[in-house]
């Protein structure tokens, strides 16, 4: 949903996930010390093949600022502060039980079609299910993680925003992230816009999971989760 907001500004790139910070990895990997030819490789020339990978993968968008949607740039934020001094970081947040009452709802959707969140495995229970998303290596566990790491170093480079907060005041958390990046305030439209991501949705067993419409308001509902779940998922929630 933030995405789909920031993108109406004719200056801002927002889209799902890219996969850029996963590109970005795999290449520090292969520039590691255990390879032959690490010898050849010192800091600075490291430093520029990094750098050479966002430039190109973004050289074709002459959007003056982009916002690369990735869970993982929130476990890189001292090389990302190395490489790109003036980036900043926007951590997303939301309770976390609702983020797996909104995940097992997506299930719920589309029960005939196993995803990528779960590994492509069917069957087991909503208790299996939460084990998969939150472990250290799921989905949801991974960005707990990555996000509690984020959110205890260098506060000058992150921002938190949280979901419930967007949905009841947009206009007064978009400031706050037009102020943190410093840019121009933008008119936005909080009541029509759309965005969906069909393909990619399809793609991963899941249709309609980046699909978002307006208004934006906040919309309190009953979870469907068993009860004690619910509450254990919450009691994760380091910000709060």
């Amino acid at each position: 949903m933030l995405a789909a907001l920031l993108r109406q500004n004719p200056r801002f790139h927002a889209d799902i996930e890219s996969p850029l910070a996963e590109l970005f990895t795999s290449f520090e990997a292969a520039m590691g010390a255990d390879r032959e030819t690490a010898i050849l490789l010192n800091k600075n020339r490291r430093a520029n093949i990094l750098r050479g990978i966002v430039d190109g993968f973004y050289r074709d968008n002459k959007k003056p600022v982009i916002f690369d949607t990735h869970r993982g740039w929130s476990a890189r934020i001292p090389t990302i502060a190395e490489l790109y001094p003036d980036a900043k970081v926007i951590l997303c947040i939301r309770e976390l039980g609702w983020v797996i009452d909104s995940l097992e709802r997506l299930h719920q959707h589309n029960l005939q079609q196993p995803n990528a969140t779960l590994g492509w495995r069917s069957g087991g229970t909503v208790f299996d299910r939460t084990n998969l998303w939150m472990n250290s290596n799921g989905l949801v566990g991974f960005c707990c993680n990555a996000v509690m790491e984020a959110a205890s170093g260098d506060q000058s480079k992150v921002m938190l925003i949280d979901y419930e907060h967007l949905c009841r005041d947009p206009r007064a958390e978009l400031s706050r992230l037009y102020e943190f990046i410093g840019e121009s305030p933008y008119r936005h439209d909080f009541k029509e816009f759309f965005f969906e991501s069909q393909r990619f949705d399809e793609r991963m067993g899941l249709p309609g999971m980046h699909t978002v419409s307006g208004p934006v308001a906040w919309r309190p509902r009953k979870s469907i989760l068993p009860a004690q779940l619910f509450h254990s998922i919450n009691a994760k929630n380091f910000w709060r």
